[in-house]
């Protein structure tokens, strides 16, 4: 999602939150006239932020490639009718 927000703190809250709810990677680009970029995946440890970048008026540039299939079920779902 990308952003144009003041209230960094909120929205980094809401990004970890996501992260663990919807067991994916979520990603928050804000502007750099407020800061408050992150990056966060449903990794072990502390592992989970891959980029955090806070502070304002900076410019700041996070590069991370982050393979999709690592969030892919393994188990089939089976419908029991």
């Amino acid at each position: 999602m990308s952003a144009l927000n003041k209230d960094i703190g909120t929205f980094d809250n809401m990004v970890t939150a996501l992260n663990y709810h919807m067991y994916q990677p979520v990603i928050l680009a804000n502007t750099g006239e407020f800061g408050g970029s992150t990056a966060h995946a449903p990794f072990s440890g502390h592992e989970k932020v891959i980029a955090h970048v806070h502070g304002s008026n900076q410019l700041a540039i996070s590069m991370f490639d982050i393979d999709p299939t690592l969030f892919k079920s393994k188990t089939k779902i089976s419908s029991k009718n």
